[in-house]
């Protein structure tokens, strides 16, 4: 177990099942904290068969309703995309804490799912499990990709006045992004501003984000400065710059930004993609 924690927790996730399956074969029976470590390399869509597999180990275990197992299922089918089977799984849970909730939320929110995680988070409340600052962040993003402005605003206040949960930047952040998608940067701007503590990168990168959506250049420029000078090293900030420049037609403009990254040695993270061919897993870039 420990060495399978071991693989996973550095990334070595092939490792890491290699070793699952040497176990089985020398006759070790797994417990649930190993099905925990593995699950934990199986959480992204490229691993999926592997993590049916080993779906599988914890149904032959009878493992599948325990509480702290059952929620590192949902939580790798989640992170896969897999909601029906994560939905499945979640329902067949005995007890739900406030972990198995938030993942589940959080699975129909990054996902794209926010009118099922809004509904979920009522079914939370109705069978009287407390949430906290992990399920109001997952809230408010669901709020913010959905475009539901008012929602948004609703359980914010909510948050604070009815459940105790004190905003943290991560909130703010996710209301900065709600409010700049809705195109009210100015109200996105006055957040920032009343925020009572010091904004961070990830707050400034959504302002950002959204003065590139609505082609508010002199306020992405004031943002991208903010992060230039708090994630100096991150490319992002001067590729979303150069992108608003470019939209504005202000060629100078994105010469010179690129110039800049050059010249730090910066480079844009190259995207890529991956597909499962006869249960092989192949990675690809732009141009391959």
């Amino acid at each position: 177990n420990a060495m399978i924690a071991a693989y996973v927790q550095h990334g070595y996730g092939e490792e890491a099942f290699a070793l699952f399956l040497q176990m089985q074969q020398e006759g070790l029976k797994p417990s649930g904290s190993t099905f925990l470590c593995v699950l934990g390399a199986c959480a992204s869509p490229a691993a999926l068969a592997e993590g049916k597999l080993i779906h599988a180990n914890i149904v032959s275990c009878r493992l599948e309703s325990d509480i702290v197992v059952g929620t590192a299922l949902v939580n790798m089918y989640g992170k896969c995309g897999c909601l029906t089977d994560a939905t499945t799984v979640f329902g067949k849970m005995l007890q739900r804490d406030t972990v198995s909730y938030n993942v589940m939320i959080t699975a129909f929110a990054q996902n794209g799912h926010a009118k099922d995680a809004l509904k979920l988070f009522g079914e939370m409340q109705l069978e009287g499990v407390k949430p906290d600052e992990i399920t109001f962040t997952s809230i408010l993003s669901a709020c913010s990709h959905a475009g539901r402005l008012d929602d948004g605003w609703r359980y914010f206040i909510s948050m604070m006045r009815d459940h105790d949960v004190t905003p943290t930047v991560e909130h703010y952040g996710c209301m900065v992004d709600l409010l700049g998608r809705a195109g009210q940067l100015d109200e996105a701007q006055d957040l920032i501003n009343s925020m009572p503590f010091k904004a961070d990168a990830f707050v400034w990168s959504n302002l950002l984000g959204a003065c590139r959506l609505h082609g508010d250049v002199e306020r992405g420029e004031h943002a991208a400065e903010r992060i230039f000078e708090l994630d100096p090293k991150d490319p992002g900030p001067y590729v979303s710059l150069s992108n608003m420049y470019a939209a504005a037609n202000r060629w100078d403009d994105v010469a010179r930004v690129r110039k800049t990254m050059d010249d730090k040695g910066m480079k844009k993270q190259v995207g890529c993609s991956c597909i499962e061919v006869n249960h092989r897993v192949h990675e690809f870039v732009a141009g391959d």
